[in-house]
């Protein structure tokens, strides 16, 4: 069923082609380590973007943590 709809959750490849996309933007990874199809943990997400070397460009709030932009 993925072929057709595709997934959900957005994974850090995902992420890395949103990057390499918009470099300037503000990117957060939400709603991690906490619905039940998630399959990305905030850890593992920022091990696999630290190996991309792009770990501290995207943001990984932890739950009830709030970003401002200024």
């Amino acid at each position: 069923m993925e072929q057709e709809y595709g997934r959900l959750i957005m994974d850090d490849a995902d992420l890395y082609e949103v990057y390499k996309a918009a470099p300037d933007a503000a990117i957060i990874a939400s709603h991690m380590d906490n619905v039940p199809h998630a399959t990305l943990t905030r850890k593992t997400l920022q091990e696999r973007l630290a190996a991309r070397g792009i770990s501290q460009t995207i943001l990984i709030p932890e739950d009830g943590e709030s970003c401002e932009f200024t």
